[in-house]
């Protein structure tokens, strides 16, 4: 299977809001490569972000 960008899944809003997503994702990884705290909350929706994703880009 050939491997997809996020633009060849999503668009308009969608793509902005995982965009967002992502970019949030990122850094909240940053702050906790720094030390910082991890939110089980938000640890909880990055793994749900991340496995709806994973429906949309399937392995081969």
């Amino acid at each position: 299977m050939e491997n997809k960008r996020l633009s060849d899944v999503f668009s308009g809003d969608d793509l902005d809001m995982v965009n967002q997503d992502l970019a949030q994702s990122a850094d909240l990884i940053d702050s906790w490569l720094e030390g910082g705290e991890i939110d089980p909350d938000l640890l909880g929706y990055m793994v749900y972000f991340f496995e709806s994703l994973t429906s949309k880009f399937p392995q081969s």
